[in-house]
C-alpha cells in the first residue's frame, strides 16, 4: 500500500527552488552545492570544537575526519541529502551561537541560536535532537547538571511547540508508534553508526545481516579500545572520548525521531 510522507521542510524546499532559478534543471550544479555544504559544515565543526575544546589539533582532526567519513557519502551524492546537510549546517551555526552566548554571556548569541534551531527543525525533523546536544555542551561547559538543564529549556519549549504543530498539520502515520516501527528505527540506528567505516554503497553490496553487523561493531570498539589503551593521557582522554560516544550515540536516535514525526 502506498504511505504517506507528512513532510514540511520549506528550507529544503526553498533551496531547490533557488536552484531552479539559478541554473534551471542541472543536477551537476546541485550536486557542487551540495558537496559546497558539506565542506562548509565541516568548517564549522572545527569552529565549534574549537570553541568548545580550545584544541586546534583536536578540532582539525575532528573536521578532516567528518568531511571524509564514509557515513556521509549519501546525503552529499545524492540531491535529496541536502536536507540533512542543511540540518548540519543550521544545528551547527545554533550550537556555535550557544556557545558564544555560553562564553560571552550576551544574550543576543542566545537568540540567534534559538533563531538558527529553528531554521533547522525547517530543514528537517531529526533537528530535534538538537535539544539533547545543547544539553551535552551545556554540561561539558559547566559540570553542572541543573544549570544544563535549565539552559537548555528554551530549546526544549521550542522543540515541543515545532511537535505540537506538526502532530496539528501533519499527522504521523498510520502505524508510527507500532513495535515493528520502533525496531526498524533501531537496526538503522545501528546500522548508521556502522556506516562510519563503510559506505553506505558498499554495506548494500555486502549486505548488513545479523553476523555481518555484529562482526563491524565487534570492530569498531575493539579499535576504539586498542587506541584508548595507546594513549599516554588517558585521562585527559576520557571526557573527550565520552562526550564523542554519547554525540554519536544522540545522532543514532535520528531515524526513531523520522519515524515518529513522519511515519517514516
Amino acid at each position: 500500500p502506498e504511505s504517506k510522507l507528512n513532510y514540511y521542510r520549506p528550507i529544503l524546499v526553498g533551496s531547490f527552488a533557488f536552484d531552479y532559478q539559478l541554473w534551471g534543471s542541472n543536477p551537476f550544479a546541485e550536486r557542487l552545492v551540495n558537496i559546497f555544504l558539506h565542506v562548509l559544515n565541516s568548517l564549522l565543526v572545527f569552529a565549534f570544537l574549537y570553541l568548545l575544546f580550545k584544541n586546534f589539533e583536536l578540532a582539525g582532526l575532528a573536521a578532516i575526519l567528518f568531511c571524509i567519513l564514509p557515513v556521509h557519502e549519501w546525503v552529499v551524492r545524492y540531491i535529496v541529502g541536502r536536507g540533512d546537510l542543511l540540518q548540519t549546517f543550521f544545528s551547527l551555526t545554533s550550537l556555535i551561537g550557544f556557545l558564544l552566548y555560553w562564553q560571552e554571556k550576551r544574550k543576543m548569541w542566545l537568540w540567534a541560536s534559538l533563531g538558527l534551531f529553528v531554521l533547522a527543525l525547517l530543514s528537517r525533523e531529526a533537528a530535534l535532537l538538537n535539544v539533547f546536544y545543547i544539553f551535552l555542551v551545556s554540561y561539558c561547559a559547566s559540570r553542572r547538571f541543573k544549570k544544563a538543564a535549565r539552559v537548555s529549556l528554551m530549546f526544549l519549549i521550542v522543540a515541543v511547540a515545532y511537535y505540537a504543530m506538526r502532530l496539528q498539520f501533519f499527522p504521523i502515520g498510520e502505524g508510527a508508534h507500532s513495535p515493528d516501527t520502533i525496531a526498524q528505527g533501531m537496526v538503522l540506528g545501528a546500522q548508521y553508526v556502522l556506516r562510519f567505516l563503510m559506505p553506505w554503497t558498499a554495506m548494500a553490496v555486502l549486505g548488513h545481516g545479523v553476523f555481518f553487523t555484529v562482526l563491524w561493531a565487534l570492530g569498531l570498539i575493539g579499535l576504539l579500545v586498542t587506541q584508548l589503551a595507546r594513549s599516554p593521557d588517558l585521562k585527559e582522554d576520557m571526557p573527550v572520548v565520552g562526550f564523542g560516544a554519547l554525540w554519536i550515540a544522540v545522532g543514532a536516535f535520528q531515524f526513531l525521531i523520522t519515524q515518529k514525526v513522519i511515519g517514516r
